[in-house]
């Protein structure tokens, strides 16, 4: 996607929810991932499932959780291969 499909996505986003950008990332929890086949760009996506899955409440930018905090985010994969996906 260039860069200004991006920025028309992300405001019509914005819109539809009455909010600014900081007040939607807050607001965004995840509760899983699922992984369904290989992805274009592999190493972007296994960071975003790091970050969720090391938040302490399923929000990207959100609190890191410790060794005593429950697991929030559940990872699906429809084939768990990382070296022959497809």
């Amino acid at each position: 996607m260039d860069k200004e499909k991006i920025s028309i996505t992300k405001n019509a986003v914005l819109r539809r929810y009455a909010m600014d950008e900081t007040a939607l990332k807050a607001s965004l929890k995840f509760k899983a991932c699922i992984i369904m086949c290989s992805s274009f760009r592999f190493l972007t996506t296994v960071q975003v499932i790091c970050d969720l899955c090391s938040s302490k409440d399923g929000t990207l930018l959100g609190p890191k959780r410790t060794a005593t905090d429950p697991q929030v985010v559940d990872v699906i994969m429809t084939n768990p291969d990382l070296v022959y996906a497809d």
